[in-house]
């Protein structure tokens, strides 16, 4: 039996029962905290510890776009499950701004993406020798002047000591 018209494009047929949308909303609500929480504790480290680093700053933005998106879900949610309906034009808000969220995020983790191949394949040695920058809690005593030698790579190849000379 072939089946014309926009029914041929539909996979389930079926729906879904009053409880089982229920509980997809509140599963979706969960997921929402979560995302929120999670974001929430990235963002907080990047504020407490760990500024310098460029790998850390694209981190922060990705965050900051997924609280974004995670928040905006979670009210929508709690909305609906509160009030049940909410008009056209609130709906068009909320899914502009969950698309804005959304594709700033797959912007960020592109640029994740740009960063670990260019440290990987073109330039290895600088992601191991970034350092953070002097305004970081702990730069004073962990990346001092004196012991900046200690704990730097080597990076260039005269600089590596052979076995032999150990």
């Amino acid at each position: 039996m072939v089946v014309e018209g926009p029914e041929q494009y539909l996979w389930c047929t079926e729906s879904f029962t009053g409880v089982q949308y229920a509980l997809l909303d509140w599963i979706n609500v969960a997921s929402s905290y979560f995302g929120i929480l999670g974001s929430c504790f990235i963002i907080s480290h990047y504020l407490l510890w760990s500024r310098g680093y460029v790998f850390s700053q694209i981190i922060f933005f990705l965050s900051i776009a997924d609280l974004g998106a995670s928040g905006t879900t979670f009210i929508s949610q709690v909305w609906l499950l509160i009030a049940s309906q909410y008009s056209g034009f609130t709906c068009t808000i909320i899914r502009s701004i969950l698309q804005f969220f959304f594709v700033s995020s797959m912007i960020w983790t592109s640029c994740i993406a740009f960063y670990l191949s260019k440290t990987i394949i073109i330039d290895r040695n600088l992601f191991l020798s970034e350092k953070p920058s002097t305004s970081s809690y702990f730069s004073s005593s962990f990346y001092s002047s004196s012991s900046t030698s200690r704990f730097s790579l080597p990076r260039t190849p005269s600089q590596i000591i052979p076995p032999s000379s150990l």
